[in-house]
């Protein structure tokens, strides 16, 4: 690597980083909720405990994008929010030491403080990228640098589901919980040393590019970026409406194992690593508004496909196919910011990209939680297999209204040619034969 110039072996440096990253969200962040659900949390703090942690979190974006426009050391901030994030693996390890109700209060904390100190890092981190890859190449790299993520994560939840289910047969069931956690702890630090060996670019700080988070909320009837914003704050609201639910509705109501669990959650994670390639030319070619749109239609029905499937196999048949749209519709995020942004907004407009999209996740949590304790059995007479069911019909509607309403409301940032729907499922799928015959797929 010492013979690439620069910035190649920063953009390496950052694909071995990502790798041992991927590591510990596999191996320990994967499986926090599962602990939460194992030490007997209540329904509505499973629900809070991901999205309020989130939004929490993504507060302090907006004091690193403030930092910035002062300062010309970028790679300061984002090392710093890195090394914390390692450390309060620590306070978490310590959870397991603890009863039940000491436990979950530290836990909720110190979760809240690790996602407050990487969404720290944010967007100091997402500032040098900006800079390091070639906006033509964005895709392709982002998709290969995910993909890497992806891989490492996969063998990581397998692992971290072996050693628990080992543990849990011979009764130690918190001991796997503290080493998985250990490991995750190990992965982050290999991930801080990768991060370290970055260069960062050239960097002038602009204190007059500076705006408030009010001022950019009154733009989004005329600025484009802003209803992006919006859209993806109002659709994650609708998808974590039920998504901090699904941990106890699998092992609760399917009475999932934990190797089932994490072969359900691999599953997921194989779906994605197998479409990031596609996605990330398409997005290169076509843009990244016709991907998120696409892929936000395929993401709006998943929930619903919950209701009717409850085995393990067929529970990852749908997993993989949902990871999979969803690596397109992440990737389709975090691009469209380095389109539409330029450079000298960038950190600001993601750190309130972030916190906007945080308070939707946060608001669908708490809504969740303020319905999960109240739902029905039955639908007109008829008995529900899981009151959670509810939740995922409810979630279904609002991600669909809000797609159809809001994603029309931006619009692609680039020139790029135009994609049927049934020419961009096709090239998506890799039926590449039959391709050249649909009318706008060239």
């Amino acid at each position: 690597m010492r013979d690439l110039p620069e910035p190649q072996r920063s953009l390496v440096a950052s694909l071995w980083d990502v790798a041992a990253y991927g590591a510990m969200v596999g191996v320990g962040e994967s499986y926090i909720g599962w602990y939460a659900v194992h030490r007997g949390a209540p329904a509505w703090l499973q629900g809070l405990l991901p999205t309020l942690s989130m939004f929490l979190g993504s507060l302090v974006q907006i004091p690193c994008a403030n930092l910035m426009e002062r300062s010309p050391r970028r790679r300061t901030l984002y090392m710093a929010g890195a090394v914390v994030q390692a450390l309060l693996w620590l306070p978490i390890l310590a959870t397991l030491a603890l009863p039940r109700d000491a436990a979950l209060a530290l836990l909720v904390a110190s979760f809240a403080a690790y996602l407050g100190a990487v969404n720290f890092s944010a967007p100091a981190w997402y500032s040098t990228m900006g800079d390091l890859v070639p906006p033509a190449e964005r895709g392709r790299y982002f998709a290969r640098r995910t993909r890497i993520f992806y891989v490492s994560l996969l063998v990581a939840q397998l692992s971290g589901g072996a050693i628990l289910e080992a543990c849990e047969t011979h009764g130690m069931a918190l001991r796997g919980f503290a080493a998985i956690f250990a490991a995750a702890l190990l992965a982050r630090f290999l991930s801080v040393a990768w991060l370290g060996g970055m260069k960062e670019p050239p960097y002038v700080p602009r204190p007059d590019a500076g705006f408030t988070l009010w001022e950019f909320v009154r733009a989004t009837p005329r600025a484009n970026y802003a209803r992006f914003v919006l859209y993806t704050a109002l659709f994650s609201m609708g998808v974590h409406l039920a998504v901090p639910f699904f941990d106890p509705y699998i092992k609760h109501d399917l009475r999932f194992s934990h190797v089932e669990y994490s072969l359900i959650l691999a599953a997921a994670t194989a779906g994605q690593i197998a479409q990031l390639y596609t996605w990330g030319p398409l997005c290169d070619r076509f843009g990244t508004k016709r991907i998120l749109s696409f892929c936000g239609m395929g993401i709006s029905f998943i929930p619903l496909a919950w209701t009717f499937f409850r085995s393990p196999w067929s529970i990852g048949v749908l997993q993989f196919i949902q990871g999979g749209i969803w690596s397109g519709f992440n990737l389709s995020l975090g691009n469209y910011t380095l389109d539409a942004v330029t450079p000298e907004r960038r950190a600001r407009c993601y750190a309130y990209f972030s916190v906007l999209n945080g308070a939707g996740v946060c608001a669908g949590g708490l809504l969740g939680s303020a319905l999960v304790g109240h739902l029905p059995g039955e639908i007109l007479g008829y008995a529900l297999f899981s009151p959670f069911h509810v939740l995922l019909v409810l979630s279904t509607a609002i991600r669909f209204a809000v797609h159809i309403v809001f994603v029309r409301t931006f619009r692609e940032v680039r020139t790029v040619p135009g994609i049927s729907t049934m020419g961009l499922l096709v090239r998506a799928t890799h039926v590449r034969a039959i391709s050249y015959l649909l009318p706008g797929s060239r």
